[in-house]
């Protein structure tokens, strides 16, 4: 009896699997699918088996596998409000194209359909499917701006009429650190 030595299979997506047997030099084969090789590659579900033939017409009927095809859809991401994080905001990162009975594992390791985002990195997930085929989402990559408020340096003052008062700002943090930048002046003509 001639042997499929390729066990019961799982075709991922739209994929093909190979099934082959050891070849006796004084058969000849022929597969389900009408291959007449040693192997055939089999790009559809169902039960596959192979019968040998001898020169005298004699005939054996091999062992059956069964392959099987789990089709499971490229996840998409999608962003509310934006894919821009500012300062102390944080923004949801939700699934898209989900398939039924799929888990979603986040690049972070998070497990779920959604996902809370308040600091910088690349963004996946990975679709794992309960027969165990896996597909990612593209990979996008969040970054966290940060702007610092500018400072407003004054002394305390009292305005009276057509009394002036300089303010000095800082536009951001980064001012400080650019001694060839001067400080920026307002003035005020009217109390607050």
């Amino acid at each position: 009896k001639p042997v499929i030595f390729t066990p019961d299979t799982i075709i991922c997506g739209y994929g093909s699997v190979t099934v082959y047997v050891i070849p006796d030099s004084n058969l000849t084969y022929k597969w389900t699918n009408g291959s007449s090789d040693t192997l055939a590659v089999i790009f559809s579900t169902g039960p596959i088996s192979l019968t040998a033939y001898d020169m005298y017409g004699c005939k054996k009927l091999s062992n059956t596998i069964y392959i099987y095809q789990d089709i499971i859809a490229q996840p998409g991401i999608n962003f509310y409000p934006s894919q821009v994080l500012c300062n102390d905001d944080s923004i949801l990162a939700y699934l898209t194209n989900m398939s039924y009975g799929a888990t979603y594992a986040w690049s972070n390791g998070f497990v779920g359909d959604s996902l809370m985002i308040d600091s910088s990195f690349s963004v996946f997930v990975i679709a794992s499917s309960s027969m165990g085929c896996l597909i990612s989402s593209d990979t996008t990559q969040i970054t966290k701006h940060i702007i610092n408020a500018p400072g407003i340096f004054s002394t305390d003052s009292l305005l009276c009429n057509n009394d002036t008062v300089t303010v000095f700002y800082l536009p951001d943090s980064d001012f400080l650190k650019a001694p060839h930048h001067a400080y920026c002046t307002a003035v005020f003509e009217e109390a607050f």
